[in-house]
């Protein structure tokens, strides 16, 4: 006991040492806590996004043959499987010939599409009869957590686009509206 009275400071001192060397082993040891438990919630993020994604099919066809520039219906069969999505829009890319393209973007009323498939008939105004087309979907889960985009052309699907925010979209849907408005404006179409 006397020894203990006579080096109280020592002690003291190296008591404080060792809390202060066991907080940093606390901190790293929380540290590489909150790194798995950081991991697992990436992992479960990602298989919850897999499990609500719908995978869409479509086909587009011409209903008619082209005759002249005042309108062509094309007809845009649309389905999903795995997941129910909620179509925004799509655009279509036409190649003309000669170098030319020609876009067309028709919007959707949040229509939802779960197993059946469903068609829709859009008339499309076309200098010129179309040689090729590249159509891009756009289209949410039916949560609408997240918004996807998907290319297909004549032969099918090309490729998901990276996930997109619904600022982005909706601002590419107000450009376009704007810009058709303005070439309709000055004769353009």
């Amino acid at each position: 006991m006397k020894w203990i009275a006579l080096h109280q400071q020592e002690l003291q001192a190296l008591s404080g040492l060792a809390i202060a060397f066991l907080t940093l082993i606390l901190i790293v040891m929380t540290g590489f806590y909150a790194t798995a438990n950081w991991r697992t919630m990436r992992l479960i993020n990602a298989d919850v996004r897999f499990r609500l994604r719908p995978i869409p099919g479509l086909d587009l066809a011409p209903a008619n043959e082209w005759t002249d520039p005042q309108g062509q219906i094309w007809i845009l069969r649309m389905g999903c499987q795995h997941a129910p999505m909620v179509v925004v829009g799509v655009s279509i890319h036409f190649s003309i010939g000669n170098g030319k393209e020609f876009e067309h973007f028709h919007t959707f009323n949040g229509e939802t599409i779960q197993d059946r498939t469903h068609q829709y008939n859009l008339p499309i105004k076309m200098p010129a009869p179309a040689k090729t087309w590249i159509l891009e979907l756009y289209y949410r889960d039916l949560s609408g957590l997240l918004d996807y985009a998907t290319v297909f052309n004549a032969q099918g699907f090309v490729s998901n686009l990276t996930t997109i925010d619904r600022h982005t979209l909706w601002n590419r849907i107000r450009f376009w509206l704007g810009t058709r408005a303005i070439k309709k404006r000055l004769g353009m179409t």
